[in-house]
């Protein structure tokens, strides 16, 4: 019993460094732009002022649409459910209202 216990252990430690090492090697991005929701409602997507549109991932708490944010994160992924790139959210900035 104790060898299964130790190979789960050994297994979820090999899992946790697999997964830093990925999130680690993601490319930063910085990014402001208005948010949204997509179709279905609910894909939360953001326009950022370069054209590009972004789902956005782990993005808690949600933003209203229409909120002007700036978004600080990863790249994590080509094409999401949303059927856009996605970008996990490390942090944001809730930006004075404006245009979108």
């Amino acid at each position: 019993m104790s060898f299964v216990r130790n190979s789960i252990a050994l297994l979820a430690l090999g899992a946790g460094a697999v997964v830093s090492t990925a999130a680690a090697a993601a490319p930063p991005i910085i990014f402001r732009g208005c948010a949204y929701y997509g179709v279905p409602p609910f894909c939360p997507l953001m326009k950022a002022t370069d054209g590009k549109t972004y789902q956005l991932l782990e993005a808690g708490p949600a933003f209203p649409p229409g909120t002007r944010v700036l978004v600080y994160g990863t790249k994590a992924g080509d094409i999401g459910l949303c059927f856009r790139p996605t970008a996990k959210v490390i942090r944001f900035r809730v930006l004075p209202p404006g245009p979108c």
